[in-house]
């Protein structure tokens, strides 16, 4: 079971690596919601959450995230990311908690260094 998760993950790491809004946002569940630490709704849907990308990915072309470290617990997926917005740009870190239920993401909470020095 904890592969199909990771699988599902890995897949959204591609689509954002190519910049692809539309591949990005068809990962998660249609009623997904997206969370800022700790629990803001940033977005709600997969059509918000392909919105928020395309926009995302228009203002930062080339950038980029890998896995820094993963853990999977049951339908949840922990990835540390070192997310970088441009090439060559500084990267950060970003702590992220994907439920993955039924091949899709259901929710997915975003912690960044300065939200958790800010917590």
């Amino acid at each position: 079971m904890s592969a199909q998760q990771e699988a599902v993950v890995d897949r959204l790491i591609e689509a954002y690596n190519r910049g692809d809004a539309k591949a990005f946002a068809a990962l998660f569940a249609p009623d997904a919601t997206v969370f800022s630490y700790p629990g803001v709704a940033m977005q709600e849907g997969a059509a918000a959450i392909e919105a928020e990308y395309a926009r995302v990915f228009e203002r930062f072309p080339g950038g980029r995230t890998e896995t820094a470290h993963r853990s999977v617990i049951g339908s949840r997926v922990v990835d540390l990311e070192r997310v970088t917005r441009r090439e060559g740009g500084e990267a950060a870190d970003v702590l992220t908690l994907y439920t993955v239920e039924n091949d899709r993401i259901t929710r997915a909470e975003m912690l960044t260094a300065v939200q958790a020095e800010a917590a």
